[in-house]
């Protein structure tokens, strides 16, 4: 399953907050130090991880230890798919 979810949130990070280019940067130890990731791109990626996964994001559980890394988004992805019993299709 994690699998699935970095390469979905991967592709996601690349073609749309680093608009195709740079893509070592969707790698970066923190987006936010890497100017990946504003308050604005934040929001975006939670509409993505919420309808690509088909998962509710509550307002607390947007924080830099679930957003602000790819391992952090995939490692929160699985938690919120395992604890809604929604896997990966």
């Amino acid at each position: 399953m994690a699998v699935e979810v970095r390469n979905t949130v991967r592709a996601y990070v690349v073609g749309d907050l680093l608009l195709g280019i740079d893509a070592e940067r969707a790698e970066a130890a923190s987006f936010i130090e890497a100017g990946v990731l504003d308050s604005t791109g934040a929001m975006e990626l939670v509409g993505f991880l919420e309808q690509a996964f088909s998962i509710s994001i509550a307002d607390a559980e947007i924080v830099p230890d679930n957003l602000d890394s790819l391992e952090g988004i995939v490692a929160f992805v699985v938690r919120k798919l395992k604890t809604t019993n929604n896997p990966v299709e």
